[in-house]
This record gives structure tokens, C-alpha cells and sequence, in this order.
């Protein structure tokens, strides 16, 4: 999972032609986190433990999260359907 900060207008599927065009398939995120802000310590990093912990809670999470689906060729939205099929093992990451 990447977690990112983005701004208005962000291409979410132009990242993803990014990351197919620069990084090897075992390489690329498989879930996006889209976060409005990433926490930071007081020594200004970032709080990683934060984050994998939230990655656990079933949707709706505080922020969005997309899943790189194979055969649509695109990220989608983790709704509870596909957050049950993806637990079932019925969605092959």
C-alpha cells in the first residue's frame, strides 16, 4: 500500500500508466491510500505504524483507498463488495 497526499485535479489513472511505465509489476502499489494529510512526529517523520495499522480496518475508512483491479487496467474504489471479495480470496492481488 502507498499512501499519498495529493491536490486538487490529481490523475489517478495517470499515475497508474506511470507506475506500470517505471516500476516492475512486483514493484507497484496494489492498494492506494488517499490521504488528506499524513501525520508526522515531532522529528518530522512520517508515522508508517499509523498507517498499516489503519490499512486492517474494513472500509469505510477515514480515507480513500483504491485497488490496482487487473482486468479493469485501472484503480478502483475498495467499496464493502469488493473489500469482501478481496478477504475471501475471490480477488487475486
Amino acid at each position: 500500500m502507498a499512501a499519498l497526499v495529493v491536490t486538487e485535479g490529481f490523475d489517478l489513472d495517470a499515475l497508474r500508466r506511470h507506475v506500470a511505465a517505471c516500476l516492475p509489476g512486483y514493484a507497484r502499489p496494489v492498494f492506494l491510500r488517499i490521504c488528506a494529510e499524513l501525520e508526522t512526529t515531532t522529528t518530522f517523520k512520517h508515522k508508517k505504524a499509523d498507517l498499516a495499522q489503519a490499512a486492517a480496518i474494513p472500509p469505510p475508512p477515514p480515507d480513500a483507498i483504491y485497488f490496482d483491479d487487473p482486468q479493469r487496467q485501472a484503480y478502483v474504489p475498495v467499496d464493502p463488495a469488493l473489500y469482501e471479495r478481496i478477504q475471501g480470496g475471490h480477488v487475486r492481488l
